[in-house]
């Protein structure tokens, strides 16, 4: 019964760490908001935002602005467990958000498997 209880726990830990990449999205939104209507056109650097971004958080965030300065995508990625797969997370000027590599869904999977090969031995 124990062993069935971490995978969730531990599922419910990282989707933690998705929704505060999800609101770091949405400040980064309002403040790209904020820009354009001060300098009609959205910020290509983080820096001119003048918004707190923790360094010391799971994800890494850069903005990509197109030729025009009126579009760009926001992405944040960063690693919640110890494979190769980087969590990803976009965002754009019209507020669509996506979660283009879910590192979750890997995590589960994978210690929901270990679960069950190490009841069966």
């Amino acid at each position: 019964m124990q062993t069935s209880l971490f995978p969730k726990f531990q599922k419910t830990a990282l989707k933690a760490r998705q929704t505060e990449a999800k609101n770091i999205l949405q400040t980064i939104y309002t403040a790209q908001e904020m820009h354009k209507a001060e300098y009609l056109k959205y910020a290509d650097q983080l820096i001119d935002l003048s918004i707190g971004i923790p360094d010391d958080g799971v994800y890494k965030y850069t903005i990509k602005l197109d030729a025009t300065g009126y579009k760009y995508v926001v992405t944040a990625k960063g690693n919640l467990d110890e494979d190769d797969i980087e969590d990803t997370w976009t965002m754009n000027e019209k507020r669509e958000l996506k979660n283009t590599i879910n590192d979750i869904t890997d995590v589960v999977l994978k210690n929901i498997k270990n679960v069950n090969t190490n009841a069966k031995k």
